[in-house]
Order: C-alpha cells, then sequence, then structure tokens
C-alpha cells in the first residue's frame, strides 16, 4: 500500500528517518541509486539505525555496530559479541518495499502485483516535467481521507484558485459520474469524473501570484481579441482512488487542451497530524531553461494554498461522523464507499503493518452503514 514519504532530493548520503502509517523507517540509498527501506530499529537493543551510517550498500547501527542489508538481514555483528549464525539469522528487521517516481520515494509494505504501484507509464503525458512537496497539517485523518472524493466541495471550497472564480460567483458542476462502489478494490480507476463551467473573471485578492496568472491570462486572451468575461471554459477532472491514502488527478484544461495529472497523499504521522505529499506532471510549453521552474513554483503554490490553506481551514478542526449522524446525500457516496473498501483492506491486510502502525487501530470505517448496505444487497433478486 504505497505512501510517499519523502521527496527524493532531500535523500543523500546519509539515512533519513520517516513515518509510515506512523511506523518510524529508516531509508538509505544503495550505490546503483536505489532507495531501501528498513524498520528504523536495530535489532539487538532498538537504537535508531537512521543515526548510524551507509557502508557497502548496508547501514552500521551507530551504538554496537551491528549491520543490515536492504532487505533486513544482518550481515555483520562484531567479534567481541560472539554471536553464533544462528544469532545473527533472528537479528532480523522488517523491510519495506520502494519506488521512486515523480520526485517522491514511495514504501509499502507489499510490492506488486499485490499493491500495484499508483503512478503508472499511462497516465503521464508525453514529453513530461514533475513537480513535487509536501506540507504539514493537522486534524483527525480520518476526515481528510473522507474529503478525497468530496465533489461539492470543490466549487466553493477552492472556487478562487481552481477554477478562476469568486465565492459569490464560483464555477458551475455541470456533469459528474461516480464510478467507487463499496465493493471496489485498490486501486479504484477511475472513481470519479467530474465537469465544470468557469469564467475568467477577475484576478483573485488573497494569493499575488494565482492573480498574477489570472491576470496575465486575461491580457492574453484580451490581445488575441476575446472577451474574458463573456467566454466560459470547461475544466473537467477525473480522479482515481489509487489507496487510501493517496488520489490520483487527471486535470484537460478547457481548449487549450493542456493536461496536468497530479498525486495528492496523506502520510499520518500520528491521529491528528499529517504529512501531506504532492506530485505533478505537465508537457511543458515554449522555450529555454526556465520553462519548466515557473510551472513548478506556481504549482507548489497552488498545492499549498489548495489543500493546505483552503481545505485546511475547514478541516484541520471538523469531526469525522459516521452511522445516522451523518445525513448524507446522494454525492456523499463516494466518502460511503471508501470506509467499506479501507474496512475490508484493514481487515485483510492489518496484520502485515507492525505492532503500533495506524493501520491497525485506524477506525475508518461505517459499520452501521454496512450492515444496511448488506441487507440490502442480500434483498436484490
Amino acid at each position: 500500500m504505497w505512501v510517499p514519504v519523502l521527496e527524493a532530493e532531500r535523500l543523500g548520503q546519509r539515512p533519513a528517518r520517516v513515518l509510515y502509517w506512523g511506523s518510524p523507517v529508516v531509508l538509505f540509498r544503495l550505490r546503483n541509486g536505489r532507495v531501501a527501506a528498513l524498520a528504523d530499529r536495530c535489532a539487538h537493543r532498538g537504537v535508531r539505525l537512521s543515526h548510524g551510517v551507509v557502508q557497502d550498500d548496508t547501514i552500521r547501527c551507530d551504538y554496537h555496530h551491528f549491520r543490515y542489508d536492504a532487505e533486513g538481514n544482518c550481515t555483520e555483528v562484531p567479534e567481541e559479541f560472539r554471536a553464533t549464525r544462528a544469532y545473527q539469522e533472528r537479528c532480523r528487521i522488517t523491510r519495506y518495499f520502494t519506488r521512486e517516481a515523480v520526485g517522491l520515494i514511495w514504501i509499502s509494505v507489499e510490492d506488486e502485483p499485490s499493491a500495484p504501484f499508483p503512478v503508472t507509464g499511462a497516465s503521464l503525458p508525453e514529453p513530461h516535467t514533475y513537480a513535487a512537496g509536501h506540507f504539514a497539517v493537522r486534524g483527525d485523518v480520518r476526515v481528510w481521507m473522507d474529503h478525497f472524493l468530496d465533489i461539492p466541495h470543490c466549487i466553493w471550497t477552492h472556487a478562487e484558485t481552481a477554477y478562476w472564480g469568486r465565492r459569490r460567483r464560483p464555477a458551475e458542476l455541470t456533469s459528474h459520474r461516480i464510478h467507487i462502489g463499496p465493493a471496489d478494490d485498490y486501486p479504484v480507476r477511475p472513481a470519479i469524473d467530474m465537469e465544470f463551467l468557469a469564467r475568467h473573471q477577475a484576478p483573485v485578492t488573497y494569493d499575488w501570484k494565482m492573480g498574477l496568472v489570472s491576470g496575465c491570462q486575461q491580457i492574453m486572451s484580451l490581445v488575441r481579441r476575446r472577451s474574458t468575461s463573456a467566454e466560459p471554459f470547461h475544466l473537467r477532472v477525473r480522479a482515481d482512488l489509487v489507496s487510501p491514502l493517496c488520489q490520483e488527478s487527471h486535470i484537460e484544461l478547457g481548449r487549450t487542451g493542456q493536461r496536468l495529472v497530479g498525486w495528492t497523499s496523506l502520510n499520518p504521522v500520528s491521529e491528528d497530524r499529517i504529512d501531506f505529499y504532492w506530485a505533478a506532471v505537465w508537457q511543458p510549453r515554449g522555450r529555454g531553461p526556465l520553462r519548466g521552474v515557473a510551472p513548478a513554483r506556481l504549482i507548489g503554490d497552488f498545492a499549498r494554498q489548495h489543500l493546505a490553506v483552503e481545505d485546511g481551514r475547514v478541516l484541520d478542526d471538523a469531526e469525522y461522523v459516521e452511522g445516522d449522524a451523518f445525513n448524507d446525500t446522494v454525492l456523499d457516496s463516494t466518502v460511503r464507499s471508501m470506509r467499506a473498501v479501507f474496512a475490508r483492506y484493514q481487515k485483510d491486510k492489518a496484520h502485515l503493518y507492525p505492532v503500533g502502525s495506524l493501520m491497525r487501530s485506524l477506525d475508518y470505517q461505517d459499520t452501521e452503514w454496512a450492515a444496511r448496505h448488506e441487507e440490502r444487497q442480500r434483498r436484490q433478486p
């Protein structure tokens, strides 16, 4: 179950400590450039391996100099301990599978094909460039999981950054289609399709960079003798739920044909603190060495504004609601389905995660609704 845990450029010659579903993991690079990931505790006395050093494709504990390879095997115990071969074989550490893609390092308790990797070649436009980053948010991780496939919040919460509109005049949700159901398994491709009708309006006021882009676009349209105020455009969005914590989005912007693929992923540090990782891939336009730098900076600012500021403003202290207290509508079926899919995965796979992992303890399900849904299914002919 793949989760991004670090920007790839931040892992150098020294090991790095990260968290995976709240469990500590150490990352280190091998001589061929690949990334290894092990539970961040020496099997001898529990000292953090992330305090150690990387030598010859192994990581050495800085306390007693036990060494481990990328598979978690203990490859060396100092002679002073007079350790037997059997003892050395017992000193094994949990390893995680790793992949590096779109500027992020991802880890998982399972490898493919049991856990399909979220980033597929079919999803990437060619040629392409990418940007990636992360920031911290607070709140109940289950509330943030609910918001991944929440359709209607797009037109109000993100009225200004995503749809060139205003809170008083947001984009119009012209069509939507929900594909995800409670019987699905990860990854769900596609989960939802949406189409919005937006109008170029005055630049937003609270974020000067987004306003600058909006203003430049309007000026260019006027130069081409097109009226921006009267000419709406369509924004098409497809969202896939590729894991409980990761959404893949495909965005097409109006007549420009511009296509962007993005990944947003939660990495729960604790029950109320989350590292939010994002990555985006797009086709570069124009010429020169700066053609990818400016969009990358802008997309990074957009991701932070869109997710940390706008979503965070309403989700940081939101309450997780379930059962009869959840007065859901037809558009909330995505949330009900996500909870059902996760509950089934958790039941089948939680044993793969270490003791203390949030995967084992997270209560992200809706028992009452699931029971009623199963009863309705049984009554159907």
